[in-house]
Order: C-alpha cells, then structure tokens, then sequence
C-alpha cells in the first residue's frame, strides 16, 4: 500500500527554500507518530533539507538519480529505480510511506492508495507546491480538526 502524507498551505504550498514555511509542533507529532515504525521513502533534496540524518524509528529509503551516492549513515537505503520499490509496495498490505519532495509525489501520485494531508489554516508564503490531484480520483474518509490545521485522510476509489 502506498501513502502520500504531506502538509500544506489552502494555495498548495509545501515548502520554501527546501524546509517547511511553518513551525507547528503539533502537526510535526502528527506526522512523527503517522510514520513511526514504518518504511518511508523521500527525495535526496527532502533527506538533505532534514539533515541527511535518518528519521529514527523508521525504515529510511532515499530516491537519487544519483547511482554512486554514499550517506555516512548505513541505515539509509538509496533507491535509484522506483518501479520495483512501487511493485513491492502496490495493493499489498505492508506501507510505503512517501514524505516528499515534490517531484518524488509526483513520481508516486499515480500509485497512491491514500493520501494523508495536513492543511495548514493559515496561510504562508513559499516556492513549492504540491503537484496537481485530480480529486475525483479520491474519497474522503476521515476528517480531524486541530487548532492550527486540519487532518484529512483520503482513499482512491478503484
């Protein structure tokens, strides 16, 4: 099963110069909580902006074009074709988790089971949007409101 999750701005904002443009503590527990104990897979840049550190307590996959890239942290696996880590993980119950950045939801949004979306009630200024969903391709199925954002949680209708 793949699982986008994500939080952005109502305009679709995701980032700014390579971080978040918000610092919310809750909504960071959210996410740490969502992808503990489970695989995620993100971009080079996105492992960089973080500080090429493995997030702890989760299995780390890193997605480079880059085929000779090397981390000092051997519990990073760096992926170089998507196609074979999509086949693992499509339709089949254990989950991929994808945290970004923007081109690696690209590359996974056609894939995706759920989508996991964080929207951030106030609004902020930044220079990365989350690619274009086709909405329709997705049914809400559970809505939780938080002081400064709102967690919603879609699957793909098949």
């Amino acid at each position: 099963m793949i699982k986008l999750v994500w939080a952005q701005t109502q305009a679709g904002i995701i980032g700014k110069n390579n971080q978040l443009p918000w610092k919310i503590p809750e909504e960071m527990k959210f996410f740490k909580e969502y992808t503990t104990n489970k695989t995620i897979v993100m971009g080079r840049k996105t492992f960089e902006a973080i500080g090429s550190k493995p997030l702890p307590n989760r299995e780390n996959l890193v997605i480079s074009r880059q085929e000779n890239l090397k981390f000092q942290d051997n519990e990073i696996k760096i992926i170089s074709d998507i196609n074979d880590l999509i086949e693992q993980y499509q339709k089949k119950a254990n989950e991929l988790i994808v945290i970004g950045g923007s081109q690696i939801y690209q590359m996974f949004l056609p894939y995706a089971d759920e989508l996991i979306v964080s929207f951030i009630k106030e609004e902020y200024d930044g220079d990365t949007k989350f690619p274009e969903i086709n909405w329709n391709d997705f049914k809400l199925y559970s809505e939780i409101d938080r002081e400064k954002f709102v967690v919603k949680k879609y699957e793909r209708k098949y």
